[in-house]
């Protein structure tokens, strides 16, 4: 059963029946070490319409590292955001 990380741990996901129109939005979709949040903000404030996480190790965020979850953060200026999870043995 999928949720969502949050701060006080996994919740459940918010039901939504609105459709997300994500045509002629302007993306930014680091890979590591350069999308952090000071420079998501950055972004956001030149005009990015939808921002994503860097790469976080899905092994790190199941054992709750912090450094590893703090990948994870968005701040409220973020109105569309996603996050991107690697892994594999």
């Amino acid at each position: 059963r999928g949720g969502i990380l949050g701060e006080e741990g996994p919740r459940e996901p918010r039901a939504s029946s609105k459709k997300l129109d994500l045509r002629g939005k302007l993306y930014v979709a680091p890979l590591t070490t350069v999308g952090n949040l000071p420079f998501r903000r950055v972004c956001v404030a030149l005009g990015a319409d939808v921002t994503i996480s860097e790469m976080a190790m899905a092994s790190n965020v199941l054992k709750g590292e912090r450094s590893e979850l703090a990948l994870l953060k968005r701040h409220p200026s973020e109105r569309l955001f996603g996050v991107q999870v690697c892994g594999g043995h």
